[in-house]
C-alpha cells in the first residue's frame, strides 16, 4: 500500500509540474545567464524611485524590497504608481508571457505610460492617480 501511495504522489507531482514555477528547473535555459537580460533587468529596476510603491514581477521583487514597497504584479488592480513587468518570459502568477503582455496593455490603456522597455522588461508609471481601476 505504501509503494502504491508513493507512486501515485509522484505521478501527480510530475503531472502538475508544468503548471508551477518549479517547471523552470527542468529547462536548460533556466541555468544559463543572459548578460543582456541581466543588464536590462537592472536598468528597469533602477527606474523605480526609492520609497515608491511598485507592482513587480515575481523575479524582480527581491531587487526592490530594500528600497520600495513591493506588490506582486498579477491580475488584481492595485493602482500602484509604478509597474515593472517582464513580457518576454513566463513569470508567476501569469500563465504565459502573452498574459502578462495583456496586463501591461490594459494598464497602458488605463492611465499608465511606458517609461522604459528593453529585452522584454517594461516599466510603467501611472500618470493619473484618479484613473479607474484596470479590470
Amino acid at each position: 500500500m505504501k509503494t502504491a501511495w508513493a507512486v501515485a504522489v509522484c505521478a501527480v507531482a510530475l503531472t502538475l509540474l508544468p503548471r508551477f514555477a518549479l517547471d523552470q528547473l527542468t529547462h536548460p535555459g533556466f541555468y544559463r545567464a543572459d548578460p543582456e537580460r541581466t543588464r536590462a533587468a537592472a536598468a528597469a529596476v533602477s527606474k523605480i524611485p526609492s520609497g515608491a510603491v511598485v507592482e513587480v514581477t515575481n523575479s524582480l521583487g527581491p531587487a526592490l524590497t530594500s528600497r520600495a514597497t513591493v506588490l506582486l504584479l498579477d491580475g488584481t488592480p492595485r493602482q500602484a504608481p509604478w509597474v515593472v513587468a517582464d513580457v518576454a518570459r513566463w513569470e508567476y502568477p501569469f500563465g504565459s508571457p502573452a498574459a502578462q503582455a495583456e496586463r501591461v496593455a490594459l494598464l497602458l490603456g488605463s492611465g499608465y505610460v511606458q517609461v522604459f522597455e528593453r529585452n522584454g522588461y517594461v516599466v510603467l508609471r501611472r500618470t493619473d492617480p484618479a484613473s479607474p481601476d484596470p479590470l
